[in-house]
């Protein structure tokens, strides 16, 4: 075996085509493995080898040429370096000219030999699409050979991951020849494309753009489909979800769960929760992010039901998504308003305020801050009992949960900027002692770092206890209490 190489030296001196031919394809056959890789690179001279069937004047047809692009494409499987040195030596640009052969196997080992040296390798990208290799990748996306298809596309993915090529491959048709695809035996490499489009570090408002209904409507039908359970799908749909997650958290991917409805789709998820939890859960989450976007808030206010039903879900991440929803519907005035008059609403927020998980009461706390802020809503939160549900997360002076004490400061704050009446209201309530207890950072125990040593203690709590108590200072109720 180690004489292969030798071998493609000896048949070139001679010049006999079938030899050539034979010790190519043997090279070729070795480097399928990776001991066979191994065993090929330790020898010397190996770039130095293909260099006379790389030469742009090279004397050898395409016959000759795609076996030298096999042996070399396999050599190069998962080498970034290697590739980079073929490329130097015109193996990018004699592979793609044999793009345009009239032999099936040509063009398959082509596509084949430019997935591999793409692959992590930003220069051989650049250069595959500078040489004019996107088109030609496209055209043999409608070819009838179902390995070169695959190869292609994979390729295609490959070059896209290593440079902000997206507008060459639309200019080249390569949208809608991946759309085609997908309705075959290809749909996981269109939704590699359209991840690519939704996060591949350009600017979010420009590649954004790029996303159309079609695409959509792939990672839809993917989440969509997902109660089938099949292995052979579970990567298509790890990638449909991270893209879909991915579009919910950036500013220029929100509006278009409105504009392209992908909210709907996602509520109709989130509504067979007793069948479809996990895929509940993962839909909750980006309908949690999306549900910032004020754009948003009128179509997700249509699900208000569904939301205010799965509040307190026995599921704590159903639970968490609905309430982060919720409290993100009250930051709209109007929504705000009416949801201050839905009893059902508050009589949920107040009995989770105490859950037993604490991220639970941290969600429906600041569902309750959110509701305060409106003058509107002051009094019936009053009326309701919103003070006996911050007195208790105030008041406890045995290691208290700090975030729940912070955000019940927040709802105090709402609620006391309404006017003296709400400053009497919660005083006679009995809130200033806890409130006090609160400011003098009483019963906290400072965090811990890895090493056991306590970090250094973070005031806000203490802080804004102690602004809402500057506001009684005129009342002498503080100097009572």
């Amino acid at each position: 075996m180690s004489q292969l190489l030798e071998d493609v030296k000896s048949a070139l001196q001679t010049g006999n085509r079938d030899d050539i031919v034979k010790s190519l394809k043997a090279v070729g056959d070795l480097a399928r493995t990776e001991e066979g890789r191994s065993e090929l690179k330790a020898q010397d001279g190996v770039v130095e080898s293909f260099r006379p069937f790389l030469a742009d004047q090279s004397p050898f047809d395409d016959e000759i040429t795609q076996w030298t692009a096999r042996a070399v494409g396999n050599l190069c499987y998962e080498d970034s370096a290697l590739s980079t040195q073929f490329s130097e030596i015109n193996a990018v640009n004699r592979f793609i000219s044999l793009l345009n052969s009239q032999h099936e196997v040509a063009r398959r080992n082509a596509a084949g030999a430019l997935n591999n040296l793409a692959s992590d390798n930003e220069g051989v990208s650049s250069n595959i699409v500078k040489l004019g290799g996107l088109p030609l990748f496209v055209r043999l996306l409608s070819c009838t050979d179902e390995l070169t298809v695959n190869l292609t596309s994979k390729a295609i993915i490959n070059v896209l991951r290593n440079g902000d090529h997206l507008e060459d491959l639309k200019s080249a048709g390569g949208f809608e020849a991946f759309s085609r695809l997908s309705r075959g035996n290809y749909h996981g490499e269109y939704l590699n494309l359209i991840n690519i489009i939704v996060d591949n570090g350009v600017v979010d408002a420009q590649r954004i753009k790029l996303l159309n209904q079609d695409m959509v409507d792939a990672l839809l039908y993917t989440v969509r489909e997902a109660a089938d359970e099949e292995e052979d799908d579970a990567e298509e749909r790890s990638t449909a979800w991270e893209t879909i997650n991915t579009l919910s958290e950036k500013d220029d991917g929100k509006p278009l769960f409105t504009t392209l409805n992908i909210y709907n789709d996602l509520f109709s998820i989130v509504e067979r929760e007793s069948e479809r939890k996990e895929e509940a859960k993962k839909a909750y989450r980006a309908l949690s992010n999306a549900s910032l976007e004020e754009l948003n808030i009128q179509k997700f206010v249509e699900k208000y039901d569904l939301l205010i039903q799965q509040a307190d879900h026995p599921e704590i991440e159903i639970s968490m998504g609905s309430l982060m929803v919720l409290g993100n519907l009250a930051r709209s005035e109007e929504q705000c308003i009416k949801m201050a008059d839905d009893e059902t609403l508050l009589s949920k927020l107040t009995a989770t305020t105490s859950h037993s998980d604490v991220r639970i009461s941290h969600l429906s706390l600041g569902v309750y801050r959110n509701l305060a802020v409106p003058v509107q809503n002051k009094e019936k939160l009053v009326t309701h009992g919103i003070y006996d549900v911050v007195k208790p997360h105030l008041s406890k002076t045995e290691s208290p949960n700090l975030h729940l004490q912070y955000v019940c400061v927040g709802i105090v704050k709402a609620l006391i900027s309404g006017g003296e009446s709400f400053l009497a209201s919660f005083a006679q309530a009995g809130g200033l002692k806890p409130l006090i207890s609160t400011a003098n950072g009483i019963g906290v125990k400072p965090e811990e770092d890895d090493d056991g040593n306590p970090k250094e203690k973070d005031p806000r709590v203490e802080y804004e206890a102690a602004r809402v108590l500057v506001r009684y200072t005129d009342t002498g109720d503080v100097i009572r209490e």
